[in-house]
């Protein structure tokens, strides 16, 4: 048994989405898979609750911890979604039965190079794009924007997809005309081809991260990558996908916003109610704290919950609620993802 009842050591529980990399996490579980390997998640999350290491059983999933920490293999595009706030998912929970009545908010760190679109252009940069695919709008508004798009029939889809190409190649931007060869290649008549060219494309380097808010539509379409989110597993999406896609909800909660982005750091504090500290080759103290993940990367960490001595190997993790006091030492990387209530939202 566990030695505290606050305290539970886990290995994450493994997803096999088609977008994912065979062996694509590898480094974090000991499991040998034919199938796409795509991501691991880390807390009680119905969907997906880890696996507690003391007993070989599933978390237990109530009460629902307040965050979910995963790590992301991205060998193919995954959709282009949209995610609610709370409000939402709780007034929406039954009608629309919803994985969750949580809002989603979550920030994504590049643990490899990742490629994403997230975030919304400018009005400006927007309107250049749609004049030249001539898609026309009657209003100006991003929901009437991406509503013209999807109103698209398939054979226009493919005739703008070709504009877009060209409007691309004209930028003189190699690398994002490689970033569309990679969307048509996957989805060569999918509306969301177009949709992506109205967000922001970010090449994020190791260590640099995105906070992608509630209503912030967003596609990460390559790399390795840990995401921190509210415990949540509600997603509205908008194509580029074999999945159930939800054009009006999506575009009923859609927000004009951009990405909220954050160089390489010992600690990202996005405008949320989480954050991560990044702990490299180091020791660390940290104060009490509601709930916290902490996550072994890379090499052994060590962690002591007041009298208590835990090592974490790489894709092990500590689910710690309402704990006194909290030593951290890691002999390569860790990370922390923490609640906070600190009035920043």
């Amino acid at each position: 048994m566990t030695p505290q009842r606050n305290v539970v050591r886990v290995k994450g529980f493994l997803k096999n989405y088609q977008w994912g990399q065979v062996n694509g996490l590898s480094d974090f579980i000991t499991e040998v898979s034919q199938q796409p390997q795509a991501e691991l998640w880390f807390g009680n999350h119905r969907a997906g609750a880890s696996i507690n290491l003391e007993t070989g059983l599933p978390v237990e999933v109530e009460p629902a911890a307040p965050l979910l920490v995963k790590l992301l293999s991205i060998a193919k595009p995954l959709s282009i979604q949209v995610h609610p706030d709370e409000k939402f998912a709780q007034l929406n929970f039954k009608k629309l039965t919803l994985s969750d009545p949580n809002g989603k908010d979550e920030i994504l760190l590049a643990l490899a190079p990742v490629w994403a679109f997230a975030g919304v252009k400018s009005a400006i940069a927007r309107n250049e794009i749609l004049n030249f695919l001539q898609v026309t709008t009657q209003r100006d508004s991003l929901a009437d924007q991406f509503r013209a798009v999807f109103e698209l029939p398939e054979e226009l889809v493919i005739e703008k997809i070709k504009l877009l190409k060209e409007f691309i190649a004209l930028s003189k931007n190699p690398l994002l005309s490689e970033v569309f060869e990679v969307l048509t290649e996957n989805y060569p008549s999918d509306p969301g081809v177009l949709i992506a060219s109205l967000l922001e494309f970010h090449d994020l380097q190791p260590g640099e991260a995105l906070h992608v808010p509630p209503g912030c539509p967003h596609e990460y379409i390559s790399g390795l990558a840990l995401e921190v989110m509210t415990n949540s597993d509600n997603v509205f999406r908008m194509g580029l996908t074999v999945k159930p896609i939800d054009i009006e909800n999506s575009l009923m909660i859609l927000q004009d916003i951009k990405a909220e982005k954050f160089s390489a750091a010992e600690c990202y504090r996005p405008r949320a109610n989480f954050e991560i500290l990044n702990i490299e080759n180091r020791q660390v103290s940290l104060a009490k704290s509601p709930y916290r993940v902490v996550l072994a990367l890379t090499g052994e960490t060590t962690a002591e919950v007041d009298a208590f001595t835990y090592r974490l190997n790489p894709g092990e993790a500590l689910l710690v609620t309402d704990h006194t006091s909290l030593e951290i030492s890691a002999d390569g990387r860790a990370i922390v993802a923490d609640l906070v209530k600190d009035g920043r939202l």
